[in-house]
């Protein structure tokens, strides 16, 4: 049962962010809200990394990991959001 609840949860996320975002888009420039909102998840992301007592391997990764993750940040995260 724990699969369906993951399942439910996860197209609950994906099926209602689009429409918040087309509604946020009517009133602001899609590189403003995307910066918003990627700004929003870092801290989020940096907080709980530095929560759960990770924040040391943020500066231990290995340099490529570190570049292939740059990479499809800006592939994916920047370029192909942008362009949605």
């Amino acid at each position: 049962m724990g699969i369906f609840l993951l399942l439910a949860f996860t197209v609950l996320c994906w099926g209602t962010v689009p429409i918040l975002e087309k509604i946020a888009l009517q009133k602001s420039d899609p590189w403003v809200g995307l910066t918003i909102r990627n700004m929003v998840t870092a801290i989020l992301l940096f907080s709980g990394v530095v929560l759960a007592g990770k924040g040391k391997d943020l500066w231990q990764i290995d340099p490529r990991s570190a570049l292939y993750f740059a990479v499809t940040g800006i592939v994916a995260g920047m370029l192909g959001l942008g362009t949605y």
